[in-house]
């Protein structure tokens, strides 16, 4: 039982992979891009939050998020409480992405509860 669960783990993340490099891919856009817009479509995020989500430099989040912007999947959307704070948006176009993802994940844990 426990090799199956390891075989379909293995197998779940292969698929997984796939899947990312195949969005990042067809987008053109980075894994770094990939995790802003999925991180940022869960909670309020601007760079210094995604800064320290990811333990990468504001520098480094900026230039993906300019990326983002110019490929229109992202928006900046300003705070009503601080105007210098500016929180990153997924677009529509992003949300399908992070949807593809998402539903990816729900069969994939069903896949190996199934197998446990």
């Amino acid at each position: 039982m426990l090799h199956q669960l390891f075989i379909q783990l293995y197998i779940n993340n292969k698929l997984f992979i796939d899947l990312i490099e195949n969005i990042c891919k067809k987008h053109n856009i980075n894994h770094l891009q990939l995790y802003i817009i999925i991180l940022s479509s869960y909670e309020k995020m601007n760079v210094s939050t995604l800064s320290d989500t990811l333990n990468i430099t504001k520098s480094a989040i900026s230039q993906a998020i300019v990326g983002l912007s110019i490929r229109r999947l992202i928006v900046k959307v300003q705070s009503k409480e601080d105007k210098k704070v500016f929180y990153i948006t997924p677009t529509n176009k992003a949300e399908k992405m992070k949807s593809l993802i998402s539903d990816f994940y729900e069969i994939s844990v069903l896949d190996t509860k199934n197998v446990m």
